[in-house]
């Protein structure tokens, strides 16, 4: 669904503080949270930031965006295929992480039949970037940004979609 920047416009100030606690509701209901860092306890989770309507990019940092996909979509395509930088990035991931050690054993069973093709098993899925792992060493917390993407785009319609109905 696709709501204009002007639905605002009708919309009371009441409402939208309700529309705001019901988005802060959801992302909590549904994992939309980090730690809050800094000198806050470690158990201290904030909601992602977000935006209920759409928000307008400028067209140059728009084609910013689309020159770098070429680029993230080349490295990410090289790491996936560089099978002893993968193991060595990943061991002590695997040894945490559930998803990614199942992963890797999928892409281990796999190599063998996978060599028969012209074909690569990408199990590249933001989980592996040298980075990433490095952040996962010091203690951080890993964040998937296509999860994070794809859980705000449905607080959006869940949201509006109450609104809506008003």
């Amino acid at each position: 669904m696709s709501v204009s920047t002007r639905a605002l416009d009708n919309v009371d100030e009441q409402l939208r503080t309700e529309v705001a606690a019901q988005a802060f509701i959801w992302a909590t209901q549904n994992g939309l949270l980090y730690g809050a860092g800094g000198d806050y306890p470690s158990s201290m989770l904030v909601h992602a930031p977000m935006s209920l309507l759409p928000t307008p990019l400028p067209r140059d940092a728009y084609e910013k965006g689309v020159a770098l996909t070429e680029i993230c979509n080349k490295l990410t395509d090289a790491i996936s295929k560089d099978e002893p930088y993968l193991r060595e990035t990943l061991a002590e991931v695997c040894q945490s992480d559930p998803f990614t050690a199942k992963l890797m054993e999928i892409f281990e069973s796999s190599r063998e039949e996978a060599a028969k093709y012209d074909a690569a098993l990408g199990i590249l899925s933001g989980v592996v970037h040298k980075t990433e792992a490095e952040l996962h060493r010091s203690g951080h917390i890993i964040i998937h940004p296509k999860g994070v993407g794809n859980r705000v785009c449905s607080l959006s319609d869940t949201c509006w979609d109450e609104v809506l109905t008003l």
